[in-house]
């Protein structure tokens, strides 16, 4: 009975491990290969004049507004190139590692992948 439990419980355990592997090498893919952000993404001004319409914002207040979202994009930014480097790098890396592993013809569609996924940094180096 000890026995047939263990294997039982073995096997839910491996079953579990193999479901969260799978779940993680899913999101790890998702997360490399991003296609590039396109321009239709809503605008600060758009985000501000909807809080002002929808909050019914005077215009001192759509003032002290606009001066948190300039004061905001000013941090954003300044974190941006804090990380940046640290975050090309990591993912410099990794496609390294994924260039190790691939042969002959791999290698060159990997490249065309980089190239449509990420078109504003040059695939190879």
């Amino acid at each position: 009975m000890n026995s047939r439990l263990s294997i039982a419980l073995l096997w839910c355990l491996f079953f579990v491990m193999g479901g969260v592997a799978g779940w993680v090498g899913h999101c790890l893919y998702q997360g490399h290969l991003q296609p590039a952000k396109t321009s239709s993404s809503i605008t600060a001004q758009e985000v501000m004049d909807a809080m002002a319409r929808e909050l019914e914002l005077n215009a001192a207040q759509k003032e002290e507004l606009k001066s948190i979202f300039e004061e905001s994009r000013s941090q954003y930014r300044g974190l941006n190139k804090e990380f940046k480097p640290r975050y090309e790098s990591i993912r410099d890396e990794s496609d390294d590692k994924i260039r190790a592993i691939l042969l002959g013809t791999q290698k060159e569609r990997f490249e065309e992948m980089l190239k449509k996924y990420r078109p504003k940094k040059k695939a190879s180096r």
